[in-house]
């Protein structure tokens, strides 16, 4: 049950992040051309692209810590024995979970207060509240994703929260030395 619900969120994130990647580019690449051959375009193109982009780079950042495809410096790690780098392993998803756990608590208040208000968006005439949705989503979604790291290298499934290729070259610069 869970590894099909987990099939099932990871394919809506990934078609998500495709589609918010294409309407990204297709968006500007229409409005570029409108402004330099009709000298017109969308008012609105350059409002929906920048929240288009900021779900692009906070759900994107979720999927990267599902794939281990987050960089980080690992020739500092490599240097202690497995145990302690399982520990600073651990460490870095605990401390992104409080860290993600603060910014969504903030988010959620910031989301609140632009549904109280009733502000709209500038160009779009949303309310302000709509697009800014993405900022507690995508912060959840990373948290799940830094909870699920830490229970991987709990469970010796995971060697941490960098990318194993930076690790490779990590190990490759160690041998060279």
């Amino acid at each position: 049950m869970y590894r099909r619900l987990s099939f099932i969120v990871d394919r809506i994130e990934t078609i998500f992040l495709a589609l918010c990647l294409s309407a990204m580019t297709g968006i500007t690449f229409v409005q570029v051309a409108l402004r330099y051959v009709f000298n017109s375009g969308f008012p609105w193109a350059l409002e929906l692209t920048i929240y288009l982009f900021a779900a692009l780079v906070l759900l994107g950042a979720a999927h990267l810590m599902k794939r281990n495809d987050h960089l980080g410096v690992a020739a500092f790690a490599k240097m202690f024995p497995a145990g302690v780098q399982k520990a600073m392993g651990l460490g870095a998803a605990l401390a992104c979970v409080v860290y993600s756990a603060l910014l969504i608590w903030g988010a959620w208040f910031y989301v609140r207060r632009m549904m109280q208000i009733g502000i709209e968006t500038h160009d779009l005439h949303l309310p302000k509240w709509v697009p800014l949705a993405v900022l507690p989503i995508g912060l959840a979604m990373f948290m799940i994703r830094c909870l699920q790291a830490a229970y991987a290298i709990w469970m010796d499934r995971r060697s941490g929260m960098i990318s194993d290729g930076e690790a490779e070259v990590a190990d490759e610069l160690g041998q060279v030395r």
